[in-house]
């Protein structure tokens, strides 16, 4: 167990000045806000034990809209163990932070709770597994899992309008079983698994899938090789009119012409309707790196988050940001049904002049309701989100980090929610010393509604952050 550790305590105080407080379209309110924040990093690396998780807590203090104080709280933590030496692990993960629940409503600048337009999400998991090689001609594997959403009120705003507008809480458990090719097969990748779920959403909502999967990939040579998969999915879902369950396969290949690039098409059948599937990167160096991927699933909101939380590492950090990720964070709006979801982001990332960064993203999110409850989302939804962000170190001390986001909703779920929003902040962080740093901070937000007046926030933030 013996290996690196790095524990990292922090405190940080902010202070904000912002010219709409309240992110309303008229009647615009200016104020201070304080707010001091306690923070604590754990990484750690050993033989059998990887962990790394970030927590911080920050108390909102406002000077005029006291009604508006909060208590604001953000976790992101990732550990694998392995308890019994390449046989058994347990993967455990969480994260903790605050999602806005419909983004045609209020929504500040910067990180601040507004009231019942915000919920407090919790997603978790826990994972155990055995696994077991069979002298390299083939591994298997065993994992359960169990995970969970939780969605809480804020301690901002009229809790009955919080609590009528939060998702149900949800809580699952699924049996992988899988056999898989081992070294020894040089050419040919086969695979095949099962996975068996049950999900409680709720007090009487429960929604199971069984889907049963073989897949092969054969290397023709070292630039192509030719994949394929054949299984069944059965899906019960009462909230989607659609029956989604049937024979699943695809046909594709993996192209890589040179150590540059690598492509994976694949094309087949799932949800009874065609389904593509997408994953192409081009690395050009430090210059450039291209990557593009293609997915699609049928899945309610709390799946949705549980499957972001599954693709964190203990190493993860966010590509926009260079931040931990967050996988609760979505430009979409938290809606308690199941959609049927397609994702395409394009994304590229690199280096620009010296000592200059950049990465860009462009990401289409297509969502389609199909519930036969009355009085439930019905149609699709569609958004176009371009992403931005240039970090240039001016010297070993100060760096400078400009970020804008445009949100365009291309197909509202509903007639009359169409919007646009726009987001900007520029800052400039400076190292005073080793382990005390302070930053400048402006931060734009303006969202241009279908019909009406738009909202637009200005705010400006002082930072200073101590580590120990």
């Amino acid at each position: 167990m013996a290996g690196e550790w790095i524990i990292t305590p922090s405190a940080t105080l902010e202070e904000t000045f912002t010219d709409n407080v309240r992110s309303t379209r008229g009647d615009r309110e200016s104020d201070y806000i304080t707010s001091p924040q306690a923070g604590l990093s754990v990484v750690g690396t050993g033989a059998r034990v990887q962990l790394n998780f970030n927590y911080s807590i920050s108390k909102d203090m406002y000077l005029e809209t006291e009604d508006l104080d909060s208590t604001r709280q953000r976790f992101l933590g990732v550990s694998n163990v392995e308890l019994w030496e390449d046989n058994v692990f347990l993967d455990s993960r969480a994260a903790l932070s605050q999602r806005t629940i419909n983004t045609a409503g209020a929504e500040a600048a910067g990180e601040r709770d507004l009231g019942s337009n915000q919920t407090q999400v919790l997603t978790y998991s826990i994972s155990p597994s055995f696994r077991r090689r069979y002298a390299g001609w083939a591994e298997s594997d065993i994992r359960y899992r169990l995970s969970g959403s939780k969605f809480m009120e804020t301690d901002v705003g009229e809790k009955e309008d919080a609590g009528a507008a939060q998702p149900d809480d949800r809580f699952s458990h699924e049996l992988t079983t899988g056999l898989r090719n081992g070294p020894r097969f040089s050419r040919l990748n086969w695979e095949m698994n099962s996975v068996d779920s049950i999900t409680y959403r709720g007090e009487d909502d429960i929604s199971k899938r069984r889907t049963s999967t073989a897949r092969t990939e054969y290397f023709i040579n070292r630039f192509v090789s030719a994949r394929s998969s054949l299984g069944y999915e059965s899906i019960d879902e009462d909230d989607f009119a659609r029956d989604l369950s049937g024979l699943t396969w695809s046909v594709g290949s993996r192209l890589t012409p040179g150590p540059r690039t690598e492509v994976i098409v694949d094309f087949g059948q799932r949800f009874q309707e065609n389904v593509w599937s997408i994953d192409a990167s081009y690395d050009l160096g430090e210059s450039a790196k291209f990557t593009f991927s293609l997915k699609e699933e049928v899945e309610t909101e709390q799946e949705s988050l549980d499957r972001n939380l599954q693709g964190l590492t203990t190493g993860a950090l966010d590509p926009v940001t260079g931040l931990p990720g967050d996988p609760i964070a979505s430009d979409a709006d938290l809606i308690d049904q199941t959609s049927r979801t397609q994702t395409a982001l394009l994304s590229v990332s690199g280096q620009i002049l010296e000592n200059s960064r950049y990465t860009a993203q462009v990401k289409l999110l297509t969502r389609e309701f199909n519930s036969p409850i009355p009085g439930e989302v019905t149609g699709e939804e569609q958004l176009l989100t371009y992403t931005l962000v240039l970090t240039r170190e001016i010297n070993p001390r100060t760096t400078l980090t400009t970020r804008a986001r445009y949100t365009d909703t291309l197909e509202p779920k509903a007639i009359g929610e169409g919007k646009q929003t726009v987001s900007a902040s520029i800052g400039l962080s400076y190292k005073f010393a080793e382990e005390l740093s302070g930053e400048l901070r402006y931060n734009f937000r303006h969202q241009a509604p279908e019909a009406g007046d738009g909202t637009t926030e200005n705010s400006a933030t002082v930072r200073l952050r101590k580590q120990f």
